[in-house]
């Protein structure tokens, strides 16, 4: 499925397998079926040409949230440290 989505953003893209890479050791079954159904979510709201929307959890679920909710809702001010090091993980 990464080439379809590869392709679809017309951007280089990477396969990283999430687990490993947020928590830093191996991941448990449940970060496993986490990160398989946000991924799944991901590709079907990319499919259908939903843009804007981010996948996270709420109430033990994986939910579409449009990124202007997210933006609406957001927290204080985020550390610089660790925004340095998201934009750098990213790519």
């Amino acid at each position: 499925m990464a080439p379809v989505v590869g392709k679809a953003l017309g951007r280089p893209y990477r396969v990283v397998v999430l687990g490993h890479t947020q928590r830093g050791g191996r991941p448990t079954m449940r970060d496993r079926l986490v990160a398989s159904e946000g991924g799944a979510m991901a590709v079907e709201a990319l499919a259908a040409g939903r843009t804007g929307v981010m996948i996270g959890r709420q109430g033990g679920r994986s939910v579409e949230v449009p990124l202007r909710e997210v933006v609406a809702n957001a927290h204080p001010p985020v550390n610089a440290e660790l925004l340095r090091l998201a934009q750098q993980l990213s790519g």
